[in-house]
Parts: structure tokens; sequence; C-alpha cells
């Protein structure tokens, strides 16, 4: 099993594995769930109901099922051969009785020519024109010959599988004679291929001109399943001459990587194929992109598997299209692959990934370095819901090297005679790719070899740390030495004879000091603790130093043990504190967070009259908590009062009084209008423990000078002494006494609770 690190800080013992047979470390567990990526995917295809034909409207089926449905038939397929659970043959007979029942014959929708055949056809790619395209129907019955195949060679199944299997396989003979008008013998003895007809609506470009490679080889694909299933010449004869004329344009690169062309016509076959090019020719090929080459590569791995033109050799050569010339991670081991086989083209880093691991992977029973591409590709993505990722998925569930395959794969490639087949290989399980890693780190790797090694070296950031005969024991890293950031670690093995060499390489990011506390975006207030955590080792770290807003909060030796930080001391709002740690190896760590300081809370009221709403009625903006009933608002004459349209004034000369909740106050301020400058003996502010005790809270006047209209603004500031018992703070205007008086804002300010952040 692998097993990775993760943040650990023990120093965990690398593991030496030189013969993936006797590997405990990377068998699978027992208990394991061999389909667990793949139920992770098909759980949430379809709305979680698992199957996804879904047929336009109107029919034009050949698109859905060609690259959707197909996908997910292909899944199933694999999931049955890993698990035996006949669920998943359930679900592709209701798969596949939706589709027959959506073939054009089923709904009666007549081509181009006016005709409805046994066929699946589209609008696509003949603007709107009705056509049933040979890769759509070599896509869709090739899985549904795959089911009749496995059913038939299985008598203890239901009754019911081989009842279907029996109708599918009419039903799939007469898809594939219903294209037997373009199919033709040559252009070399025992060669055969198919053309577009001559009457091909909209696209003139294509009329009698040969199918591209994918498209004939998608059935191809069924040809060889029905050659088996049903012993006739016809489908035999077919697939071999198929194969033949593929097999006659695969070129050979001087990296030994079998490529071919799209279209792959005739002017492209060679007498000795596969053709060796020279560096000059090959960079001259333009190689299929490696979505549709993985139609041919599949076609040309079931002729292999039964037997038809392809062997070993070839399924190696092919497996290296993918290791020499499609897979190129970036600099820190990014997964990353060319657009095109023979590495040309736009580089992706999105969903072309898939296509690999969804459509090349079984190469990996081959060339053990497939399986890790396919890996790195599939996690690269997040886990989608559709059948190209249930594919990938169940595809990576299939093929997942036990040890003894692993070796057994190697010691055929050694046996081989094939001077570039793998004969030994590297996987690094810890780091994991992209893992983030604090303090010392263990790498873990495993090599199989089949043929003796010369040399064995690990690299960090391109710097060898190791190099010797074997793997080390153990091998600890980042103990103060890494700085934060991205890494890249490598191992590369090179066989004895000097020929043949892997290389493997993961990035993985070092963070080497965290803040624990204030936690990132955190409120807080009063004394606040400082807690800094590093991985490096206590022996290991040289300087440590913390600031806030760039002032040094603490410099030493060595962390902190107990730090805190008054709060007070800081402004209201945001700050940042930084702590960095260097270590003995003048490596530099650090880590920062945000924070907020909140202590205390505020209190704004304009004294804004209620809001008028046809749907809630009258809404109330009042902030208070308790008032007197004489009071009103005054909307009018804003420019008498300095601007302010938002006022409360009483209704008569009586005495009345204004409440807010204020726990903990420390600042009062209120701003009034009067015509008279002096309101000390109108205005009177009050502050309570409860609600029933009141106690005067003497305030500072500060007067502006009048306006035109004679009125003045009055700003009335208490600050209630030291440690008083607050709960309430009230306003009172006294009766009789100076009646043209209006209040325009009341602002408060008051400790927070500890124990509200």
């Amino acid at each position: 099993m692998k097993t990775a690190i993760g943040y650990s800080f023990a120093w965990i013992v690398l593991l030496t594995t030189l013969m993936f047979g006797v590997s405990a470390a990377i068998a699978k567990e027992q208990t394991r769930d061999p389909l667990a990526r793949f139920r992770t995917v098909e759980a949430g295809l379809n709305g979680g109901q698992g199957y996804s034909v879904s047929i336009p409207a109107g029919g034009a089926a050949g698109d859905t099922l060609a690259w959707g449905a197909s996908y997910l038939w292909q899944a199933y397929l694999h999931a049955y051969e890993v698990s035996g659970d006949v669920l998943w043959l359930d679900k592709l007979i209701r798969d596949f009785d939706t589709a027959l029942s959506a073939r054009d014959d089923g709904v009666g929708l007549e081509d181009y020519r006016g005709e409805v055949g046994p066929v699946w056809g589209s609008t696509g790619y003949t603007d709107g024109v009705y056509y049933a395209w040979l890769v759509h129907n070599g896509v869709a019955t090739y899985p549904m010959a795959r089911f009749v195949e496995i059913v038939r060679n299985d008598s203890t199944l239901d009754p019911l599988f081989h009842e279907k299997a029996d109708r599918y396989l009419s039903e799939i003979r007469r898809t594939v004679h219903a294209f037997d008008e373009d199919w033709r013998e040559g252009p070399g003895p025992g060669q055969g291929y198919y053309v577009f007809p001559d009457d091909m609506p909209d696209r003139v470009d294509l009329r009698g001109r040969k199918l591209p490679l994918n498209q004939q080889n998608a059935m191809g694909l069924t040809y060889l399943v029905l050659a088996d299933i049903t012993g006739e010449e016809i489908y035999k004869d077919r697939a071999e001459r198929l194969a033949a004329y593929f097999y006659s344009v695969i070129k050979r690169f001087p990296n030994g990587a079998y490529v071919w062309t799209y279209w792959g016509d005739f002017e492209e076959q060679s007498a000795d194929a596969p053709e060796a090019l020279t560096p000059e020719e090959a960079a001259t090929v333009n190689g299929e992109d490696i979505s549709h080459a993985a139609i041919n590569t599949l076609f040309a791995y079931e002729a292999y598997r039964r037997g038809v033109v392809f062997t070993e050799d070839d399924m190696r050569a092919m497996a290296r299209a993918i290791t020499e010339n499609i897979w190129a991670p970036q600099e820190n081991g990014r997964a990353q692959v060319y657009h095109a086989m023979s590495g040309s083209g736009a580089l992706h880093t999105d969903n072309w990934l898939l296509h690999l691991p969804r459509g090349w992977l079984y190469l990996s029973q081959f060339d053990p370095r497939v399986y890790r591409i396919a890996s790195r590709l599939y996690e690269a993505l997040p886990v989608g819901t559709s059948s190209t990722y249930a594919l990938a998925a169940v595809s990576l569930d299939r093929w997942e090297p036990t040890p003894e395959g692993m070796l057994a794969v190697l010691q055929r490639g050694a046996r081989s005679g094939d001077p570039l087949a793998p004969t030994h290989f590297v996987d690094i399980v810890a780091p994991r790719h992209l893992e983030q890693v604090t303090g010392p780190l263990a790498v873990e790797a495993h090599v199989a070899r089949a043929k003796p090694l010369s040399r064995l070296e690990i690299a960090v950031d391109g710097d060898v740390v190791y190099a010797g005969p074997s793997l080390p024991k153990d091998l600890v890293l980042n103990q103060g030495e890494l700085a934060d950031g991205g890494h890249t670690l490598t191992v590369r093995a090179v066989a004895a004879s000097g020929d043949y060499e892997d290389t493997v390489t993961v990035g993985f990011v070092v963070q080497n000091v965290k803040v624990l506390e204030p936690a990132p975006g955190a409120r807080v207030n009063g004394e606040v603790p400082i807690r800094v955590e590093t991985g490096i080792p206590r022996d290991r770290v040289e300087d440590v130093h913390i600031e806030i807003d760039g002032k040094t909060l603490y410099s030493g030796s060595e962390l902190p043990n107990d730090l805190w930080i008054d709060t007070f001391g800081l402004d209201e709002g945001f700050h940042k504190l930084v702590a960095r740690v260097r270590s003995t190896g003048g490596a530099l760590s650090s880590h920062s967070v945000n924070f907020r300081v909140e202590n205390y809370w505020h209190v704004s009221d304009a004294l804004q009259p209620p809001i008028e709403s046809g749907w809630f009625g009258a809404v109330d903006r009042s902030k208070t908590s308790d008032e007197s009933q004489g009071w009103t608002y005054a909307t009018d004459l804003p420019e008498d009062v300095f601007g302010d349209a938002d006022r409360k004034v009483r209704t008569a000369d009586t005495q009345e009084y204004l409440t807010w909740e204020a726990s903990d106050l420390v600042q009062a301020v209120v701003t009034l209008y009067a015509k008279e400058p002096n309101v000390r003996d109108v205005v009177r502010f009050h502050i309570s423990p409860d609600g029933s005790r009141w106690h005067e809270l003497h305030y500072e006047l500060r007067t502006d000078a009048p306006a035109e209209s004679g009125w003045y603004r009055l700003i009335l500031s208490a600050e209630p002494p030291v440690e008083t018992p607050i709960s309430y703070f009230r306003v009172t205007l006294q009766a009789g006494k100076n009646g043209s008086v209006q209040l325009g804002q009341v602002e408060l300010k008051g400790l927070m609770d500890p124990d509200s952040q």
C-alpha cells in the first residue's frame, strides 16, 4: 500500500524496495474498495442516477452516444471486470435498450437521402443536414459488442443477460452492415479502409475520401470483437485489413515512440512499417491529437490481445509516445501534456489531461510509467461528474499495478530484446505531489528492477543530496535547510548497462512556520496571546522575529513560550502580524496573518423617522431601548440646522427622555440644535447599571457659531468614570426651560465584552 507522510515530524525510515514482487509496502489493502475512485464519480452522474443516456429531442443521437454514453459504457464494462458485480451489467442493459430505441429506425428518422437505417445519425459537422457518421456508430457498438462477449463467455450469468446479448448482437450486425457500401479493400495487399460517400452532404471536400484513422478504426473495434464472438470470416477479414492499413502508416520516432497523423493517408504508407524517421523527418510530422489518437491506440490494443497484426513490442512503442512525447511536466512537476502525440501543439493543464487516463491507461501493462503519469494527470484536476471522468477513474482502478504485475512487466521488457524497454521503475510515495510540508520530511520511494542498477540519485531543487547503488535506509529533508515555498524532489535510477534510466519528480511546498494565534481574520480585544509554531527542530533554529505592522514585538534565538499583546495599544481595525524564523542553515520561513482589533462597540443613532413600506408598513429605524411618549420627528428646513434632515423634537415643553443600551460605556457624544447656546439647565445625561438606578453624568459643551437662521449647533460629550458599572445611557430634556431644542445625532462607544468575540 502506498502511504504518505503528510505533516509528520517523525523521522521515518525510507523504505528500500528493490523487487516489487516482495514489497508488502505497496501491495493493495485487502479491504480496499477496488472501485473507490469510480464510485466517487459515478455517484454524481445524472443527478446520482448513475447512467447518462439522454437523447436530444427529435433524435440525432450519434453525437450523444459517441462522445458521452460510450465512455460510460466502457467504464461500466471495466467496473464489472474489476468487481464481478452484475449491477454494472444491469446499468448497461438499461442504457443499451434506451440507445436502441433512439436509433434512427426506432424513431423513424430519415437521413439526407430520405432513408431510415439501423444507425444513429447526427446533424453535427454537416451544417444541420442529417447524416450517420461511421465513427459514431463504431464507438457506440464497440461496448455493446464487448458486453455480448463477456456474457457469452460466462454461462453462469442470469439468462436475462444472455437474452439481451443475443438481441444486441443482432442489432450490432445491422448497424455494422449499414455502412458496407463505404468499405474498400486495398490499397495494399491485405489492407482495407472506409471512404465517405460520393454524395456526402455539405462536406464536398470529403466526398469519396478515405476516412481519418480514428473514424474507421472505431468500427474496427467492433469488428475485432465480432470476429471472436461469431467466428465469421467477414468480421475477421475486415478487422485484419483495417489493422494492416493502420500499421502501414505508423512512424517510429528516434526516441522509439510510435506516432501517426490524423488522416494517415495513402502517401504516408511504408512498405517497411513502422517507418523509422530521422530527427529532421520526425520534426515535420504533425501527430494526431491525443483525444482522437486514443481510439486508434485502443484499436491497436484490442488487435494485439486478439493476435491481430500488433505485438507486445508495438504496445511498448505506443506507450513511449506517452512517456517521451505527450507527458511534459512543468519544472515543479505539475501535470502538463502536449496536444498531439508527436509532442507538439499546445500544452494543456485543463480537462485535456483526462484523455490519457481515460483512453490510454491499458498501456501501463507494457510500461509502468504510463500508470504513474496517468495518476498524476487525474489528480491534477478536481473530481468531476462526466462520463469522461468516470472512464478515467475506473481505468485507474482497473489498471492499478500489483507488485507482482509490475515486476512481470519489467521482466518481459528485459527479455524482449527491445533496447528501449523499461527494465526498472521509480516511484516517490512521500511527499505526495504538491503536498504542503511542515518540518522534517522522511522521503519514501520505491524502485523495482529487472536488471541491475548502476546508480540512484536523489535531488532537491536540482541539487543531488544522495547518490549510491541503492536507496538509502533513511533520508530526512527539511530540517532547516529548505526555505518556505515550492521545491522539487527528483529520484533518478540508471541501469547498469547505461542504456536506460527512469526519473520521477514531484513538487512540494514547504511551510515551516505558522501563526496559530491570532487566527487569520480573527476579531480580538484586550490582551491576546501570540502563539507561533515551527516544524524546524529546536536545535536548528537560529533566529526568531515577530512583528506587528512592521514594529518588533519579539526577537530571540528560540520561539517565545508566553507572548501576549495588549490590543489597547493598537488602533481599532486591521493589523498584520508576521513571524519569521531563520534556521542555522540560513533558510528563512515566515507566516503572516491579518487580524482585527475590536476593543469597542459603536452605536450611531441619526434619529431617523420610520420608513413607510408598501410591503411591511412602517419600518422603525429607532435605536433606543426606551423613550418617553412626548417625541416626534422633524425633517423640515434642514438648511436652518446645518443640513441635518432628521431630528427628534418634543411635542410640548415637557420633560422627555431617550434611553440606549450602553454596556461598559466609555464615551457619549450628542449633537443638538438650540436657539440659545447655553443648554446646561435643559439637557441632562444619566447612566445606569440596571435601568432603575440613574446617576447624572457630567458633559463638556462645545458650541459652533450660529447659522444664518439663528440656530446653534452644540456638541455635548462625556466620558464616565473608569470602572463605573454601566448598562444604559439616557438623555433628558427638562420641562419649562428653553423649549427650542432639537436632537440631531447620538454617538456611543463602549468596551466590547471579551466573551462576545
